[in-house]
């Protein structure tokens, strides 16, 4: 999982810390795999983060 150094979290808070997270390939890969999942599904504005 991605890490925020504590000055890193004081400034960028949980969303920084997501986006850290959600930054590294094998998430990455997922949620892009969900993301054609759901288009397929004609509901990619359901659980879009």
């Amino acid at each position: 999982m991605g890490t925020l150094r504590p000055e890193d979290e004081r400034k960028y808070g949980v969303y920084g810390r997501l986006s850290v997270v959600s930054n590294s390939p094998k998430i990455k890969l997922k949620k892009h795999q969900d993301k054609v999942h759901m288009a397929s599904n004609n509901k990619s504005d359901v659980n879009d983060g």
